[in-house]
């Protein structure tokens, strides 16, 4: 920084100070800006569970936390934090007890593949207290502790170059499943709930319909009405 000579030592320090004060403010994120990221085709899905189709314990539990993940878009640390207890069997699935941001609280269901994929993990994970998704060495054996987010963040990049898909994230899970319901026609407040968004403000950003299928949308809606002569 060229220092102007004029400047007393007492202000020159103050200008330093400002200025540093406003490199340290954070970007602030604009809730109607689209999120970076891409949305998973289920060919991407169907590879990714094809690297899982293993007996190896790894295989079983990557299997299930991928299908889950697919289903109903719960964070990378809402996975990790998951316990047995927040798991219910209801029929045809599961009532699964996410624990999410700011401590709050949502229940999600997840049926037939997702489910199946649950069910054979938990069989060989057993009931014992404790997180559902648990560490594995490479000696096959099954752990008590969890998994972390930081974990399964490499399991998916692992999985990723096994089935040979291009990089992705949990958010794009994420992000997938938020643009796969609103496209099927899911009501954006439900939507909300499902991921766990405090405001549907965010969910739009999840949205990938263009103004072609909002015209459709609209064109649907029609009005008994006969055009005067």
């Amino acid at each position: 920084m060229r220092q102007n000579p004029r400047l007393s030592d007492r202000e020159r320090a103050w200008h330093i100070d400002q200025m540093t004060a406003v490199a340290s403010i954070q970007n602030v994120r604009d809730p109607g800006r689209p999120l970076r990221g891409r949305a998973v085709a289920s060919g991407e899905l169907a590879a990714l569970m094809e690297t899982c189709k293993g007996d190896r314990p790894a295989d079983i539990r990557d299997a299930a936390i991928i299908a889950l993940a697919w289903t109903c878009g719960p964070r990378r640390s809402e996975i990790a934090s998951l316990d047995v207890s927040d798991v219910e069997p209801t029929e045809g699935g599961y009532q699964i007890t996410v624990k999410g941001k700011g401590g709050k609280v949502r229940q999600v269901h997840i049926g037939n593949g997702a489910a199946d994929a649950l069910s054979d993990w938990l069989a060989i994970r057993g009931d014992s207290p404790g997180p559902v998704f648990v560490a594995i060495t490479k000696g096959n054996q099954i752990q008590a502790s969890g998994c972390s987010a930081e974990a399964l963040a490499q399991m998916l990049d692992r999985r990723a170059q096994q089935a040979k898909v291009k990089s992705l994230s949990w958010h794009d899970m994420r992000r997938t499943v938020a643009g796969d319901l609103l496209d099927e026609g899911t009501d954006i407040a439900t939507v909300a709930r499902v991921l766990g968004h405090a405001s549907v403000q965010t969910t739009a950003r999840y949205d990938r319909r263009d103004a072609r299928a909002v015209q459709k949308a609209l064109q649907a809606r029609h009005v008994r009405y006969r055009r005067r002569s």
